[in-house]
């Protein structure tokens, strides 16, 4: 009954964002997918933040839906919320496959907006010791020749 919940109030639109939130923290995996979907088709601002939070804080099955979530929001949401988590070095460094996941998804995008935030992720070329690291430092570089 909580999903069918979710659901309407996701067809119902923007207002509803933090009963919907709330359900993100349920712990039930097709509940929090749910509630993905629902913020998705509200659109607004504060659905695509609490989805850009389950991408960084969010449980191990919420990353990877929280992820395809973002790309279904409108594109200058999801590339304002790209913008801030590859701006946040310490979330590249803790998900570096999945912040290199992000630019590759963003390469169809328009990736003039992101130029700030790559700009410190070339420096990352010198992480050596973890090849992560330096797979998001090229791809960076990659997004802000072209």
């Amino acid at each position: 009954a909580r999903r069918a919940i979710i659901r309407v109030l996701g067809l119902a639109g923007p207002g509803y964002e933090l009963a919907v939130i709330r359900q993100l923290k349920s712990g039930d995996e097709p509940t929090g997918r749910e509630a993905l979907r629902a913020l998705t088709r509200m659109g607004t601002p504060q659905a695509a933040a609490a989805v850009a939070t389950q991408i960084e804080d969010g449980a191990d099955w919420a990353r990877p839906a929280a992820e395809e979530a973002l790309w279904h929001f409108p594109q200058e949401l999801a590339m304002a919320q790209l913008r801030k988590l590859l701006g946040r070095r310490e979330f590249v460094l803790r998900h570096p496959q999945l912040a290199t996941r992000l630019m590759d998804r963003a390469t169809g995008a328009n990736v003039d907006g992101l130029a700030g935030a790559l700009e410190g992720l070339v420096s990352l070329r010198y992480r050596f010791w973890n090849t992560h690291l330096v797979r998001v430092a090229h791809k960076a570089q990659q997004l802000l020749q072209r």
